[in-house]
């Protein structure tokens, strides 16, 4: 069954130029969306490691 699916979705792409087309620019969108997200994240933890340095310089002042 699955096979059958990806076998049908594969002749759709290869007959048809923008939608596959369509589809990379999809993926690479997503692709995107995730690198972003994951930078976000390494972000967000800096933010809190700058946080906490600037507490324990308050204490040793």
């Amino acid at each position: 069954m699955k096979e059958k699916y990806w076998d049908e979705l594969n002749e759709m792409f290869l007959n048809d130029e923008e939608l596959a087309s369509k589809h990379v620019n999809l993926a690479k969108i997503v692709s995107l969306v995730v690198e972003n997200s994951k930078i976000s994240e390494q972000l967000e933890d800096i933010q809190k490691q700058l946080m906490e340095l600037n507490k324990d310089e308050k204490k040793n002042k």
